[in-house]
């Protein structure tokens, strides 16, 4: 799923989703605070579900200016390998949704 709005969010997907999908994780280029992984909590506590939530993003603290894709390796989010590991940590049997 591609999600270029926050708002309004599209339900309709995120239930689809949350129904079949045990775990899913969630990947943006801004901040996890008030980003698309809180959205998604949101949404989530005010519809009961209790899948688990996985939120990559940029981190709460002071991030040194550079090249875009030196800063996502930074944060754990760059396409390569960090990203590829920490979604590794699933096993293939698991199902999980990744959310952009």
């Amino acid at each position: 799923m591609t999600c270029d709005l926050l708002s309004p969010i599209d339900e309709e997907i995120l239930h689809e989703v949350c129904n079949k999908y045990s775990t899913i994780i969630t990947i943006e280029d801004g901040t996890i605070i008030g980003g698309l992984g809180s959205a998604v909590l949101e949404f989530m506590a005010d519809n009961n579900y209790k899948n688990d939530l996985i939120r990559m993003g940029i981190p709460d603290q002071f991030i040194e200016h550079g090249e875009p894709m030196e800063l996502y390796e930074e944060c754990g989010i760059s396409p390569n390998k960090n990203c590829r590991k920490n979604i590794g940590n699933y096993s293939k049997e698991s199902a999980f949704k990744i959310l952009f």
